[in-house]
């Protein structure tokens, strides 16, 4: 296998890996949601509001 090739193959396991990630969470929440559970922070990932995502350590 040649870099592009492995790039390739890199690439596509890595979305993979985020799509059942995905479906691993919606489960999640489908079940927690059937079992009487409600989100604390709606419907949105929770993080500290005070944070950026591109902030770099200083």
């Amino acid at each position: 296998m040649n870099s592009n090739n492995t790039m390739t193959v890199s690439i596509e396991n890595t979305r993979r890996i985020i799509n059942s990630s995905i479906l691993m969470l919606r489960e999640a929440d489908l079940q927690l949601s059937r079992e009487g559970f409600l989100p604390l922070n709606g419907n949105r990932i929770g993080s500290e509001h005070n944070k950026d995502i591109n902030q770099s350590p200083v």
